[in-house]
């Protein structure tokens, strides 16, 4: 991987990249990485699909990106719309990687030529990517990589994938045999280009570092995991539960995406308890937010306060992401979850094992009648009130800075290594 020793006055440099966005979870992973870097005086470079980003990395006084830091597009991939394809069931990551295209041997070659330009264009000491298995394609064997991600994108090492879902033991063989036309597609790709081929599937998803961001609970891998996980970089820390009685009386949490296929429903839900609630839907505009805003019922795009919110109220329900999953029960906090994809699926069943939540389905065997009765029951659980208030002494995911910490102190070791 050596390029030539750097001058000392030379400035290094790391691309960080993703090729998938689903939400913002994976841009919210990069982003206090990057700090990171440039505190440690590495120049960043982050590669992102689609555009305007700027103002997630962008100094909040200012506006303007920080010294150090520009975001350039990222190659963008093509995904098939053919309902054959994306209808296939997902029983392991290896359907994941099928239903985002890399069976079309033509799509994957164009996605790591375009990452090969890139990377050739920025000439990165290192590459860190979330999400990015084209990138990690591109520069394997050329510049040192670190993939990070939260478990279920980073199943475990040297073996066929294993179930997502963590309640089954085998992956079915229509599954099995998915991957292995995955992997002779991406191998003749990657021979065509005289680039070393995978021995492995997941090696794709894997990087020469490689750092799973979560909590064990919140893992679909966790049975299967050896490496210890760094703390989740997208979690506030230092919440402080309070008991039930120190709560506020008829008060409720909302958290949900824009476009959630109950949203409808669940305003229906919490209506009908007669609860304040402070709703928070991720991406709606404020004249949106405002004209569905109720007396009771407050609605915004802007963030919730974890420390202050949460802890308050009676209940939150959300749609099972990471972040507002482990506030939650840092808060001690009752959830009632309506998860939309198998991710949040996967990592609601390990809140809800707890014993301190309750799932919701988005089907239409869920209408708002069933979703307010099972609001009311979680509400008139007393039981689990006390159990979601003791749950939060016991979920500790480590200090967010030492994850950090090591990341850094890796990119340093590259970069030495490369620079011998």
């Amino acid at each position: 991987m050596s390029k030539g020793k750097k001058k000392s006055t030379d400035r290094r440099r790391i691309l960080l990249g993703c090729e998938f966005l689903a939400g913002r979870s994976h841009i919210e992973r990069l982003e206090p990485i990057a700090t990171a870097l440039r505190a440690a005086e590495f120049d960043t470079v982050i590669a992102i699909p689609g555009t305007d980003h700027e103002a997630i990395f962008a100094n909040t006084e200012s506006g303007e990106l920080p010294s150090g830091l520009s975001i350039i597009k990222a190659p963008e991939p093509v995904i098939s719309s053919d309902p054959a394809i994306r209808g296939l069931p997902t029983d392991s990551f290896a359907d994941v990687l099928y239903l985002l295209g890399h069976a079309d041997g033509e799509e994957v070659g164009r996605r790591v030529d375009a990452w090969t330009q890139l990377v050739s264009k920025i000439k990165p000491d290192v590459v860190i990517g979330d999400l990015a298995p084209s990138l990690r394609l591109a520069t394997r064997g050329k510049v040192p990589m670190i993939v990070v991600g939260r478990g279920y994108s980073i199943p475990p090492p040297d073996r066929p994938m294993v179930p997502i879902r963590p309640w089954r033991q085998e992956v079915p063989e229509a599954s099995a045999a998915r991957e292995q036309e995955l992997l002779s597609t991406i191998n003749r790709v990657l021979t065509e280009r005289d680039l070393e081929p995978l021995s492995y599937l997941v090696d794709m998803v894997r990087g020469d570092a490689t750092y799973v961001c979560s909590t064990h609970f919140a893992d679909p891998y966790r049975d299967h995991r050896t490496t210890t996980r760094l703390a989740p970089f997208d979690m506030p820390e230092d919440i402080v539960s309070r008991g039930v009685g120190a709560r506020e009386p008829d008060t409720l949490v909302a958290y949900l995406p824009d476009g959630h296929p109950q949203l409808d429903n669940i305003l229906a839900a919490i209506k009908a308890t007669d609860h304040d609630c402070e709703m928070r839907i991720v991406g709606i505009s404020p004249e949106n937010a405002q004209a569905m805003s109720t007396d009771k019922i407050r609605i915004t795009g802007d963030p919730i306060d974890f420390h202050g919110s949460l802890p308050a109220a009676q209940a939150v329900i959300h749609h099972g992401g990471q972040s507002i999953s482990i506030a939650s029960l840092l808060a001690g906090t009752r959830q009632v979850i309506v998860p939309v994809g198998l991710e949040h699926l996967v990592s609601s069943h390990g809140v809800q094992n707890l014993g301190c939540a309750r799932l919701v389905g988005t089907g239409p065997d869920w209408p708002a009648e069933r979703i307010t009765e099972v609001l009311r029951v979680v509400l008139a659980n007393e039981a689990m009130a006390e159990r979601a208030f003791r749950r939060s002494d016991l979920v500790y995911f480590g200090e967010i800075h030492k994850g950090l910490e090591t990341i850094v102190e890796r990119c340093t070791e590259f970069v030495g290594e490369d620079g011998e």
